[in-house]
């Protein structure tokens, strides 16, 4: 008679029990699951590890690659003299775009008339010589007042900045008699000395791949000889 009721669905020790069981595989239902998203995410992080090694090694490889290059190879060596000449008159153009958009007209109409002005008194100042007394030497004597006059024509055309260029060397040329051009800046001088090496190099370089090229082909008629 007891056993019976202890198998008896309806016994509340049985539910209880029955209950307790339930949970119990219900949290390690729930325990695996979380254990089964932790491996999934754990093995997806081994994965990204790995190709971002991949990555590395393969970013190593180029680079070691591109230093074997620039130092063996003319190619490299001259594609960064060209990318920073490239840059440097880039930022000169930037410069004078910038000189040339806050000109007002009222400033270009000024610098014009001072240009004028300026060829005006030269002209003046060396009629002043006349043919009687031209043994006295003219301050212009070594002034070419054809160049002043193509400079002149074009006054109404120039840009803000080739304008103030003008006049710079004509107000040189009524004070001194004389042109002299204005020492470079350090940006200047490091621009030539590139341009020259890249030039050289350039040069060197074409003619090394015309040796390469006529030896090739000095080579490919001795094989079919």
């Amino acid at each position: 008679m007891y056993i019976m009721n202890a198998l008896d669905l309806t016994n509340p020790n049985l539910l209880k029990l029955n209950y307790k069981l339930s949970c119990f595989e219900t949290h390690q239902i729930i325990m695996m699951m979380n254990d089964a998203d932790q491996m999934i995410e754990c093995f997806a992080e081994m994965e990204r590890l790995k190709v971002k090694m991949e990555t590395l090694e393969q970013q190593r490889k180029n680079n070691e690659e591109s230093e074997t290059l620039r130092k063996t190879t003319m190619g490299p060596n001259l594609k960064v003299l060209e990318n920073w000449l490239v840059d440097y008159r880039e930022a000169i153009e930037d410069e004078k775009e910038k000189i040339n958009k806050k000109a007002t007209e009222q400033k270009k109409s000024n610098v014009i008339n001072c240009i004028k002005q300026y060829i005006n008194m030269i002209n003046r100042d060396y009629n002043q010589f006349q043919p009687s007394r031209r043994q006295i030497t003219s301050k212009y004597q070594a002034v070419d007042f054809n160049e002043l006059e193509k400079m002149s024509l074009s006054l109404q055309t120039d840009p803000y900045n080739v304008l103030q260029d003008k006049m710079n060397k004509i107000k040189q040329i009524y004070e001194y008699g004389n042109y002299f051009k204005l020492p470079q800046s350090k940006e200047e001088i490091a621009a030539s000395h590139i341009e020259a090496t890249y030039n050289m190099f350039n040069i060197i370089n074409k003619r090394l791949d015309d040796i390469d090229k006529k030896l090739a082909l000095f080579d490919y008629e001795n094989e079919l000889d």
